[in-house]
């Protein structure tokens, strides 16, 4: 099996395969179109496969149209966390996939693979292909692998989106970039003060991000506290900073953005001081963001069962667009989100619109 997937990996994508039978799959990244704001680098899209029976790995090449558009890291979701994953660049390709040695991937089932981060700093618009594919399954009686080539193309476009730009419509909770688009342009340059938020830890982007574009302020001077609870208060006040309302002068420091939630319908504006959950937070994201129409069920997470009824389209939105992703292949829903998975949580959300 390993000695199968050195091969691939190799980009060695054309080689006879041991076929048992014809496999049918499609592979879609979550979105075909990014725009980048300004100042923004970061390109993320997740990577979903659904197949016509189980199987028990995947591998996809990836090829950027231009050199100036560098691959930054693949973070495997779901049943795919941990099986082996593998990533290599050649020829200007990234090819990146996970394995294991049984059928773990239901068949029929629409599973989130990996979510994959590009960084492009230019502002002519690029693309990102899917040059090449395979689903690999695992034969019951002997262990012999088959492959198949199971996808057509893909391509998401990258789009720099212009000083002033942007798609929110400003309307009732719809205005999905706040006042960040003028902040993009003038940025200071960023210089960390908090003592607990270190360079390398898996947050610190996203601390960064949050601050410097006025979502997010530090508990104190020096001190982020990432690993610190986030309240029902603290989240209305980003939102209504996000939204441009001035939340500056409020008393008690939440009441403006406590009002402007209730009035929104984000909020029923009770327990401001009490914890937010991970599915409470994706609920007051999702009506912020409108709440648009979905469909499909969430899958890859040991944990689905857990998510309340009320809560179920908004943290389908959520996982579907990359902003809420589990860990040890769980979801947590009612697990109390911490500051640092909610900086993380607003960028992911933020630069995708």
């Amino acid at each position: 099996m390993k000695t199968f997937f050195k091969k691939l990996f190799c980009g060695v994508l054309s080689v006879a395969l041991l076929t048992s039978s014809a496999l049918a799959a499609t592979i879609q990244p979550s979105t075909d179109k990014i725009e980048l704001k300004p100042n923004s680098t970061a390109v993320t899209f997740t990577i979903s496969v659904t197949a016509d029976t189980a199987f028990a790995g995947v591998e996809f090449g990836l090829q950027p149209s231009s050199s100036d558009v560098t691959f930054s890291r693949v973070e495997y979701l779901g049943e795919a966390e941990g099986l082996g994953n593998v990533d290599t660049v050649k020829d200007g390709v990234l090819y990146f996939g996970c394995f294991t040695d049984e059928n773990v991937f239901e068949e029929k089932t629409t599973h989130e693979i990996a979510r994959v981060t590009f960084e492009y700093t230019g502002k002519a618009d690029r693309t990102i292909s899917l040059v090449s594919s395979n689903v690999v399954t695992v034969d019951a009686d002997n262990k012999t692998t088959s492959g198949d080539k199971t996808s057509a193309p893909f391509t998401v476009t990258i789009e720099r989106e212009t000083s002033g730009g942007g798609s929110g419509s400003g309307s009732t909770g719809g205005n999905t970039g706040g006042n960040t688009d003028d902040a993009d342009e003038n940025l200071p340059s960023y210089k960390n003060p908090f003592v607990d938020v270190k360079q390398g830890d898996w947050f610190a982007e996203s601390v960064q991000y949050a601050v410097e574009h006025q979502l997010m302020n530090g508990v104190s001077d020096t001190e982020f506290a990432p690993n610190a609870y986030m309240t029902r208060a603290m989240f209305v006040t980003v939102l209504a900073r996000m939204e441009g309302v001035d939340t500056s002068k409020s008393s008690p420091w939440y009441e403006v953005g406590r009002q402007w939630a209730m009035e929104k319908g984000i909020s029923d504006g009770t327990n401001m001081e009490g914890t937010i959950t991970r599915e409470q937070l994706a609920s007051m994201l999702y009506r912020y963001s409108g709440s648009p129409a979905v469909s499909g069920v969430i899958t890859g997470f040991s944990d689905t069962a857990s998510v309340s009824q009320w809560a179920e389209d908004a943290m389908l939105w959520a996982v579907q667009n990359g902003i809420i992703s589990g860990s040890n292949g769980q979801l947590n829903p009612q697990g109390n989100a911490t500051r640092a998975e909610v900086a993380t949580m607003l960028m992911r959300f933020c630069q995708q619109q």
